[in-house]
């Protein structure tokens, strides 16, 4: 059979998270980046969304590795259920592989997993089929990565999540010479990040946001609460900085940022220039408030997150009082603007100063589109294709690469494979891409299943269940009816009220069937029935009905 190389994205296409692609070639396969993403508001005990892995699972026999480009949730998140499932060797950067292990352990799979730390600029990552180079790219996270995939067909070059940072914090630059290295080798698709292509403004610089963060925290009177999302390291070491140059202690708090705070220092990507000012959540409560730099969780108004816990009071020892001052050192996600909008009212009513990121204390980790013409002039690839955007952005994004005389380009969706062989390229199949939710660890059913289904009509109609004892010769209730409501009215005074009302009703209806019963549903039936239309007679409303029956 002929070279070839096809690549089909499960998520990460016409929307922004969710990333991951499988990549095949000659027979053989990896996948690129297993993310997961977050549930809307309608999805009812939720936690996360993760990938349909039958087709993973289709071809788990010739699948090599796993590759990871960073350690987002939308890059990583997905890992553990997929290796409950098979067994294949994972390679990703230092820090995604921390992350990595800690979600392993929690799934009991880390025992089994192989594990193998990417460098970038290191020997090329040979798997036969593929051979990879691994270029350092700024994000929002350290050891972010691009890959340059070379197959027999051909070179190919995603760029992972990227920006052109004028002047990172702490890291290195992205890697120029080694991206204009790779412009030299006849890149013949460029798979690259569509985030920010409508943003026209100059890219930010992590340098730029500590020293406003900076000034902030040097004109605060009081506390300093400075909201940030876990795994951005810049951000605390911005903080670090502050809290040394402003003799402050640093109270770290929320689980997941101290989980990556020990992390960065574990590894040396962050450094204390000073004075150690980190204390403990228990020491911190002793420190005067105009001596507090306190970084927690909780940007995106998350329930449970420690900014929405003191917002609400129910943090235990940490409270806004007036004067108090929170930074807001990151983005909205779009979705969250109205829980995020709730947190700020709660803040203001409290006396809190607010700063937002648009006062300079936030840059996004994605490069802006002059960042992403940049690279498409480094690269000068004869294909384009944009990932990681809304379809809105990945237009755009093919768009600009057009203007930039790129041979050709695709905009792709999820499922769609693309097929490069030495004198073709097209795409040879669409298929439809399913998603799974999981509820904790555990997967719960499909994205568009009936469970789910069920939990919304639930909420939103509610639920009366009837029980009751019955006579199966007689039709005499010998126990009941007993009345159920879960959600469909209010358990006040009226509530109850009518709630005998119902009782009554499914007497008359008891009282009008022949017996002798041979089958609990010659009751069920024609009980729920008359529930149903006694609900939407005196009320209007449809609640869900379950009448339950027991013959003797």
């Amino acid at each position: 059979m002929a070279s070839y190389f096809r690549y089909q994205a499960l998520g990460g296409l016409g929307e922004i998270g969710m990333n991951c692609a499988i990549l095949e070639a000659d027979n053989r396969a990896i996948l690129l980046d297993c993310g997961v993403t977050f549930p809307d508001d309608d999805h009812f005990g939720i936690n996360l969304i993760i990938p349909d892995f039958a087709p993973i699972l289709d071809i788990a026999h010739k699948l090599d590795a796993i590759i990871i480009t960073h350690g987002h949730m939308d890059h990583i998140g997905a890992i553990s259920f997929l290796l409950a499932e098979i067994s294949v060797p994972i390679y990703a950067p230092a820090f995604a592989m921390k992350l990595i292990q800690a979600k392993l352990e929690e799934h009991n799979l880390l025992a089994e997993a192989t594990l193998i730390v990417t460098k970038p600029g290191q020997d090329t990552l040979d798997l036969g089929s593929f051979k990879l180079d691994f270029i350092h790219v700024n994000h929002s996270i350290p050891n972010s990565l691009a890959i340059l995939i070379q197959t027999k067909v051909g070179n190919f070059f995603h760029t992972g999540d990227f920006k052109f940072d004028p002047e990172p914090l702490v890291e290195q630059k992205t890697d120029i010479d080694a991206l204009q290295k790779i412009g030299d080798k006849n890149v013949r698709v460029l798979f690259s990040d569509s985030t920010n292509i409508f943003r026209t403004n100059p890219t930010g610089s992590e340098s730029s946001v500590a020293q406003n963060i900076l000034k902030q925290v040097k004109t605060a009177k009081r506390a300093v609460y400075m909201v940030m999302f876990s795994t951005n390291l810049w951000r605390v070491q911005a903080a670090i900085n502050a809290a040394i140059k402003t003799k402050r202690k640093l109270i770290i708090l929320g689980r997941s940022l101290i989980q990556s705070v020990q992390i960065g220092r574990d590894l040396g990507i962050l450094t204390i220039p000073g004075p150690n000012p980190i204390v403990s959540e228990k020491l911190g409560r002793k420190v005067s408030p105009n001596k507090r730099l306190i970084i927690c969780t909780g940007s995106q108004g998350e329930p449970r997150a420690v900014l929405t816990r003191i917002a609400n009071e129910s943090f235990p020892k940490y409270r806004i009082r007036k004067g108090d001052r929170v930074i807001f050192s990151s983005r909205v996600i779009p979705g969250n603007e109205i829980i995020v909008e709730n947190i700020l009212d709660l803040l203001a009513k409290s006396g809190a100063e607010i700063v937002l990121g648009k006062e300079g204390v936030h840059v996004s980790g994605h490069g802006h589109r002059a960042d992403l013409a940049k690279m498409i002039r480094l690269i000068r690839p004869k294909n384009f294709i944009p990932v990681h955007g809304t379809y809105r952005f990945q237009l755009a994004h093919e768009k600009l690469a057009r203007e930039m005389a790129v041979e050709s380009s695709f905009v792709l969706e999820n499922g769609d494979i693309i097929e490069f062989r030495e004198n073709s390229v097209g795409i040879v199949a669409k298929t439809k891409v399913n998603r799974w939710v999981t509820d904790n660890q555990y997967t719960f059913g499909k994205l568009d299943g009936i469970a789910l289904k069920e939990r919304k009509q639930l909420a939103r109609l509610g639920l009366i269940i009837v029980w009751m004892t019955i006579d199966k010769i007689s039709a005499r209730i010998i126990h009941g009816p007993v009345i159920t409501n879960l959600g469909a009215m209010e358990h006040d005074k009226y509530g109850q009220n009518f709630i005998k009302e119902v009782k009554e009703e499914v007497k008359k209806t008891i009282a009008k069937l022949s017996p002798p019963f041979k089958t609990p549903e010659e009751i069920n039936a024609p009980v729920s029935l008359a529930i149903r239309q006694f609900f939407r007679r005196e009320l209007g409303r449809k609640p869900l009905i379950e009448s339950i029956s027991y013959l003797v």
